[in-house]
């Protein structure tokens, strides 16, 4: 793992083991010192002088062998800080003393709050009056249990938003996943564009990484303040495969598809086109108006998201999340929690947090149609069917200098006939399938909307109504024109 070409994280991984290893390495060289030197070491003082490392020693040898059969590699390795954190403690039923029965997983979760607060540097606060004692009532060691979860809890809420800054790193998230401000994807997009279209095994990361840095100094991002945490990755697999892996399982391994937003592909084409008209090459009126329609979907789909979806979701998670309940000990002000916005109510533990964040993502999830697989197929195919008229379109451009004729130009007959062309081909087959997608979806829409009772599909009604403003779709479908 340490030698050159496994990656910056797998170095990273393998320089934490020698360090672990390190006391263990002096651990048996002051052995054999003792062996060699001194003299007298038996093997009831060896075997007592290493039991107290056997299962240190074992949890490092599960790491190593779980890395050597799955083969992990970069951002992959931290899925197993998942499962080591829902795996470090656990209750063992039949140790349980029946009286503790109904609050064993509170315990357990205060357990996992002190260890987290204890792993980020402080120390855990405790109460001497809740110190369990032998009480013939239960109701008192449920009491106790009570205030000691609900003083971890706070404890470690204001851990996250005082020291870790919880509501300033989720708004750079907003900013840098979320399109909030997105100009830097375009800007990256534009200046990696030669470098992304290499092979994968060509692409350079480092080179990557220099233009992702400068595209984030150049926009309007610069300032953001974990702009240095924005990182980048190349997978092997395809948006499509990573959405229905989420779906599926429950890995933490998660990237933001912004790419699948971004219009840049349909642009280019439209460069292409008002270049063709400059050097008097005469397209096809059909390849414009399939090429605005392209646009007009990408540009609606991405305003639905991020206007529609995004915004006002986020404004609900802000509002609930906007202000702070403190009061005042001695000249220190302490941390209680969040005030619902005119609500009077207070979000003072952080299970009430991770309730308003799983609220938000479901709502993206649902909203943003991510949930509902068949739907995003469709639209993950019409995006990948814009990216391929794009190429075609291009790839048409650069030979238009060779051979006007491979765009399309074919000098008319004697009757004024003009036959029909490869390119002409293409453009019908890229156009039959869009329509024939784009109906696709708004019948998969409509056939998911038709158990919602809360309103919130009304979005997703004038996002269709957008596209298919004049029922040009659905006419065509009717009439089987497609």
């Amino acid at each position: 793992k340490w030698e050159p070409g496994q990656g910056l994280v797998n170095q990273a991984l393998a320089a934490a083991l020698r360090h672990l290893l390190h006391d263990q390495f002096t651990l048996v060289a002051q052995l054999e010192h003792q062996l060699v030197n001194r003299g007298g070491l038996t093997l009831q003082k060896m075997w007592f002088y290493v039991q107290p490392a056997l299962a240190y020693m074992e949890t490092l040898a599960s790491v190593v062998r779980t890395l050597r059969k799955v083969r992990w590699s970069g951002g992959s390795l931290t899925v197993l800080r998942v499962s080591y954190w829902n795996s470090r403690y656990a209750l063992r039923p039949d140790m349980v003393p029946d009286f503790l029965r109904p609050i064993q997983d509170k315990i357990l979760i205060t357990g996992k709050y002190h260890n987290v607060i204890l792993q980020c540097g402080e120390k855990p606060k405790s109460s001497p009056e809740d110190r369990l004692c032998y009480s013939v009532d239960e109701r008192e060691y449920g009491e106790k249990i009570e205030r000691s979860y609900q003083l971890a809890s706070r404890t470690l809420l204001d851990l996250l938003m005082q020291k870790v800054d919880l509501m300033g790193r989720l708004r750079s998230v907003k900013h840098f996943f979320l399109m909030d401000q997105g100009d830097f994807v375009v800007q990256f997009m534009d200046m990696s564009e030669e470098e992304l279209s290499k092979e994968l095994d060509d692409i350079v990361p480092t080179r990557l990484e220099v233009l992702l840095q400068l595209a984030l100094s150049t926009s309007s991002v610069a300032s953001d303040r974990y702009r240095d945490c924005v990182k980048h990755q190349v997978l092997e697999w395809s948006l499509l495969t990573q959405v229905e892996k989420i779906m599926t399982s429950d890995s933490a391994e998660v990237a933001a598809p912004l790419t699948a937003l971004s219009p840049a592909p349909p642009a280019r084409a439209w460069v292409l086109d008002k270049r063709s008209k400059r050097h008097g090459t005469p397209y096809p009126t059909r390849a414009f108006g399939l090429r605005q329609r392209m646009v007009d979907f990408v540009k609606n789909l991405q305003y639905f998201i991020t206007v529609e979806v995004v915004e006002p979701s986020w404004h609900v998670f802000q509002d609930k999340m906007g202000r702070v309940c403190c009061h005042v000990t001695g000249n220190k002000p302490v941390f209680l929690g969040f005030e619902f916005g005119g609500a009077g109510l207070q979000v003072q533990t952080i299970d009430e947090v991770l309730q308003l964040h799983t609220e938000l993502t479901d709502s993206f999830m649902s909203l943003c149609m991510l949930s509902n697989y068949p739907v995003f197929k469709v639209i993950y195919g019409i995006l990948g069917l814009c990216l391929d008229f794009a190429s075609f379109i291009q790839k048409q451009a650069s030979e238009c200098e060779a051979a006007k004729s491979q765009l399309g130009y074919i000098a008319e007959d004697e009757d004024g006939a003009r036959p029909e062309t490869p390119f002409d081909k293409k453009i019908v087959e890229v156009e039959e399938s869009f329509n024939t997608s784009l109906s696709t979806l708004k019948e998969g829409i409509r056939q998911g909307l038709g158990g919602d009772r809360s309103g919130r599909g009304n979005s997703l009604v004038e996002m269709l109504h957008r596209i298919d403003f004049n029922e040009f779709y659905s006419t065509s479908r009717s009439s089987g024109t497609l």
